[in-house]
């Protein structure tokens, strides 16, 4: 009816509107669509051959030769079989060439693109490896469909010849059931068949098969060979299509035992600590940003969206985790809710930072795209988890989340010529800031669906972000700006990645890099941005981006070695039983502490204590406390926290995004010779990395200078200088 509707009632084309349909996962279900269509297709036998009174009613010629050839198609099957069939009862050396011609014509449509790509030279920047595998794939590709259309090729003939006899019946017999119809989500929603309810399915293909094979082999004896195999491969049909409908298991998907299990919740509800001992009225019910053990211990009273997120779907999770009941879970929320009720907003966003004890906003003010993406999808998460509690406390917090989350513009926070999300907005200087994030693996990504699906952004955003890609094993991975597990991860706790899309198999492929990468080093593994063992003159760690070399678009990766334990928080998602012994081999070395993980370990030899190979940052950051612990408790509910954010209409028509695939025969990103080299810790210190200067008072002094042109800093050995 499709066809019929397109050419001859002249349906309009709507340009801006893309229909995508899955095809079915099960054998049964795809032959059942294909019958559907055969009668779709044989119902229009009455306009294609007939002529019309008026020839304003008359078919065009193109769309009647389109009729024919859908006609056309429905007969191949049973064609081949009756071929195939004939050939039987032929003497052997003709039966032979006969069945090798119609076999030869089954393989040309699969193998019909492989003359061009094995032909096609290969690109300078492509390695040969990856070239060879895409070569090896396409043949393999084509070798299934070829082998399994030839074990098929008799159910699919007798069900086309069904669904044309059924018509034919129908149309100028009957009359009846010619509207009869299932919808293809109504049959792939139909429980798995059994191997025994699949041969009863195609019993009709098994029990001709049979039978043509034993009269062929009883008047025909010496070809029996040619029909044993074809009848073999025929009545072992519904085996194999049971097997090729098995749902494959995900590429990410490792079997947790109750032990593991145990201890992922024991590291979990510990981490629960840190938000239930520091989310305090003191703070306005706001999660500080981060709390430091040494020297002494210190809370920094700030605070930022994506830390304000994060805790409102830990406090969601903990209560569905049990660690907390629904009175107390509602009262935590309701009382953040208040708090954010009277905070500063600009154009529906939070400032990047406030003050947790008097919620000023922090100098500058600024909008940051990252964290009101952050913020907006923890929302809406939120919003959905809530409305399952089936509570009107509950239903009340989830349309106030909605609602915060649905006000927050980021038209504004697009460059309008690059269509790139800007890192921010200068509030003080009412300007966006001419940064973008250009790169799909960032952590940005959530930020740029959740406005496409709001409206804000035009989808072709999405493809404006690059995806150049750097080879990781047999495959490649995403560049990053500092290959950090971070830029990888963080998004997946709410967005998916389908198995084999290109988000999902750089995912996967970084936490290989980044193992192998620490087990070159001798450390644990586990790499992002971090605190580190460097401190100001309050004693307070410095924070900076730290990544795999090859892996980040910035210069100097390996001159660091820093461990995050997060990281490997994050990694649970993509490798749980790797993830939980990493964190073990964390812990055996001293990090862990009170309220979890501590932030992170630092094997950089230019900042470890004489005598010592590492230094514990004794430190506690809300925001990755608050992404292990939901990273950690996706794996343990099957991903709860995910399918809420996907549970949400908007993103539900805007997660086709998510399901890219990794593009094949395309150049990758060459790592640049001095990041090749070996990590951090196995290196000495470099000779140039701190300058002592002794007294020597006939010697020229040292000068340090460092000027822009309008400002100039001088510092001399003997300490003098100028600031000017």
């Amino acid at each position: 009816h499709d066809l019929f509707e397109g050419i001859y009632a002249r349906a309009g084309l709507i340009s801006d509107v893309e229909v995508v349909e899955d095809f079915p996962i099960r054998y049964d279900a795809a032959v059942r669509r294909q019958h559907r269509w055969v009668r779709g297709d044989w119902q229009l036998v009455p306009w294609v051959l007939t002529r019309q009174r008026r020839p304003a009613d008359e078919l065009p010629g193109n769309g009647r030769a389109k009729m024919l050839d859908n006609l056309r198609r429905s007969l191949v099957a049973p064609a081949i079989v009756v071929a195939l069939v004939g050939g039987w009862f032929m003497p052997a050396p003709a039966a032979l060439h006969w069945t090798f011609g119609i076999l030869l014509l089954m393989a040309i449509p699969p193998f019909m693109p492989l003359p061009s790509l094995f032909l096609a030279p290969r690109r300078r920047d492509v390695p040969l490896r990856a070239h060879l595998n895409i070569l090896a794939s396409e043949l393999g590709t084509a070798v299934g469909h070829f082998a399994f259309q030839v074990v098929t090729v008799a159910d699919q003939a007798v069900r086309m010849t069904d669904a044309i006899v059924r018509t034919l019946r129908r149309l100028f017999v009957t009359r009846r059931h010619l509207l009869e119809w299932t919808t293809a989500a109504s049959a792939s929603a139909s429980p798995d068949l059994t191997v025994a309810q699949l041969y009863a399915f195609m019993r009709h293909s098994v029990v001709l098969a049979i039978v043509l094979a034993a009269a062929a082999i009883w008047l025909q004896p010496s070809i029996w060979p040619l029909t044993g195999t074809l009848a073999l491969l025929w009545t072992g049909a519904p085996l194999i299509a049971w097997a090729m409908s098995k749902p494959q298991p995900l590429a990410t998907l490792k079997a947790l035992d109750a032990d593991q299990r145990e201890r992922l919740e024991a590291i979990a509800r510990q981490t629960w600590r840190f938000f239930t001992t520091l989310v305090t009225a003191e703070h306005n019910h706001l999660p500080p940003d981060n709390v430091q053990e040494t020297p002494t211990r210190v809370v920094a009273g700030r605070t930022s969206p994506t830390n304000i997120g994060l805790y409102l779907l830990v406090v969601a999770t903990a209560r569905d985790r049990g660690w907390c009941d629904t009175d107390e879970a509602l009262t935590r929320l309701e009382a953040t809710f208040a708090t954010l009720a009277r905070m500063a907003r600009f154009r529906g966003h939070l400032y990047n930072w406030y003050d947790t004890r008097d919620l000023r906003v922090l100098d500058p003010a600024y909008v940051s795209a990252v964290d009101s993406g952050n913020l907006a999808g923890h929302l809406i998460a939120l919003a959905n988890l809530l409305e399952s509690w089936g509570e009107p406390r509950a239903v009340s917090i989830a349309c106030a989340a909605r609602t915060m989350a649905m006000a927050m513009d980021f038209a504004f926070l697009v460059d309008p010529d690059r269509l790139l999300l800007s890192i921010g907005y200068s509030v003080a200087d009412n300007r966006r800031d001419d940064s973008c994030y250009d790169l799909l693996a960032s952590e940005a990504r959530l930020a740029s669906l959740f406005a496409i699906a709001k409206g804000d952004i035009p989808a072709r955003h999405w493809f404006r972000l690059g995806r150049s890609a750097t080879p990781v094993g047999s495959g490649s991975v995403l560049i990053s700006w500092s290959g950090s597990m971070f830029e990888y991860l963080m998004p997946s706790l709410l967005l998916r990645a389908p198995d084999g899309s290109l988000l999902e198999t750089s995912n996967r492929l970084v936490v290989d890099r980044q193992r192998g990468y620490a087990k070159t080093a001798g450390v644990p593994w586990g790499i992002s941005e971090s605190g580190y063992n460097v401190r100001d003159r309050e004693m307070t760690y410095q924070y900076s981006n730290f990544g795999v070399p090859g892996l980040g678009l910035k210069r100097g990766l390996s001159d660091n070695l820093v461990i995050a334990p997060y990281a490997t928080g994050l990694a649970t998602m993509v490798d749980a039983v790797a993830a939980l012994d990493n964190l073990t081999a964390i812990e055996a070395i001293g990090g862990r502490g009170e309220l979890g993980f501590y932030e992170a370990i630092d094997f950089t030899p230019s900042r470890v204590p004489a005598g010592e190979r590492f230094a514990i940052v004794r430190n506690y950051m809300a925001h990755h406390q608050g992404m292990a612990l939901l990273a950690i408790t996706n794996v343990l509910d099957g991903g709860r926290v995910r399918d809420a954010f996907h549970a949400e209409p908007i993103i539900r028509a805007t997660a086709l995004l998510l399901h890219e695939r990794p593009p094949r025969g395309v150049g990758t990103f060459k790592t640049r010779p001095e990041e090749a080299r070996t990590a951090a810790n196995t290196l000495p210190a470099e000779i140039d990395a701190i300058r002592t200067h002794g007294v020597e008072p006939d010697a020229l002094p040292a000068v340090h200078l460092l000027t822009n042109g309008r400002y100039s800093v001088m510092l001399t050995s003997a300490g003098a200088g100028y600031s000017r």
